[in-house]
């Protein structure tokens, strides 16, 4: 009898082992994504833009529709869309009831890029559009954009060769849960055009990149407005609006770049002799960047 019973406290303890093991197998949870939040401003202009450059606006109210990319880029140059969105404008002009002409007020519409009305806050994936404030600013927020990314990438667009665009490397944003875009405006956006370039010439590594606010200094507000261009030709061939792809074309920008690297350089020989072989620049650009290296 008694073997009997040390038989059954054996079984006992062994069963209870045995489910023991079983509880402590807990299966590990994958560790949430990363992310922050963004905030982008855009601005518009009631009037018809002149022909020449505008270095804080280039959409107008008679824009229909306006639309945003966010995309990291991987240390190889690839891109990955993290959040996409579709802002439609719709102006009124006249009273609805008396037909009698009013000032103009924007409001605007977000539609996701499954053709879904975006009526809530912004999402993962989803950017949205809000209606435009007393200045005619535009925000659009972009939120839980994944991070990991080595640069980020905003590029506000109407179509293929109509966008202005923003670049920001990784670590600004690893450590911040919301985040300011960088101001979209067309100046900023040739300085950024030149930077990505050069960014592939050093297999975007931040520590090899050129230093922006020289690159400003170099190419100023005054430069830009005269060049009236912001060199943001598309090499694309087949532009999608849901999966826009921007491909720089515009073999100019190496140009610059070359100058301002016979810039950095210092050697004024070199440099002077270069500018003077870039035709696209007129007698008024190329005396004002002759005197940055007297």
């Amino acid at each position: 009898m008694r073997l009997l019973q040390l038989s059954a406290l054996s079984l006992c303890l062994m069963l209870g082992v045995l489910s023991c093991g079983k509880v402590t197998q807990v299966v590990k949870e994958a560790p949430p994504i990363k992310s922050f939040n963004m905030t982008s401003n855009v601005s518009i202009s009631n009037q018809t833009l002149s022909a020449t450059t505008n270095a804080t606006v280039i959409f107008t109210a008679q824009t229909p529709e306006l639309y945003i990319t966010v995309n990291g880029i991987k240390p190889d140059g690839k891109t990955s869309l993290l959040s996409w969105g579709k802002g439609t404008i719709t102006r009124l002009t006249k009273d609805a009831k008396t037909q009698q002409p009013v000032s103009q007020s924007l409001t605007i519409t977000t539609t996701r890029r499954d053709g879904l009305t975006l009526k809530g806050n912004s999402q993962y994936m989803w950017s949205k559009f809000m209606s435009p404030d007393k200045t005619n600013t535009i925000k659009v927020v972009s939120n839980e954009v994944k991070q990991g990314f080595r640069y980020y990438q905003v590029i506000v667009f109407s179509d293929a060769e109509t966008y202005l665009m923003r670049l920001f490397d990784g670590d600004s944003v690893s450590k911040n849960k919301t985040v300011n875009c960088p101001p979209l405006t067309p100046y900023n956006t040739f300085i950024d055009t030149l930077f990505w370039r050069h960014l592939a010439s050093v297999n975007y590594t931040p520590k090899k990149a050129l230093n922006r606010d020289t690159l400003r200094k170099f190419f100023s507000i005054s430069i830009f407005t005269e060049l009236n261009d912001t060199f943001t030709g598309n090499a694309v061939k087949s532009f999608d609006v849901k999966n826009p792809v921007f491909s720089l074309s515009d073999p100019r920008t190496d140009v610059l770049l070359e100058l301002y690297q016979h810039y950095l350089d210092g050697k004024k020989r070199d440099f002077q002799a270069y500018l003077k072989t870039i035709s696209f620049l007129n007698d008024t650009i190329k005396t004002e960047l002759a005197k940055k290296l007297p």
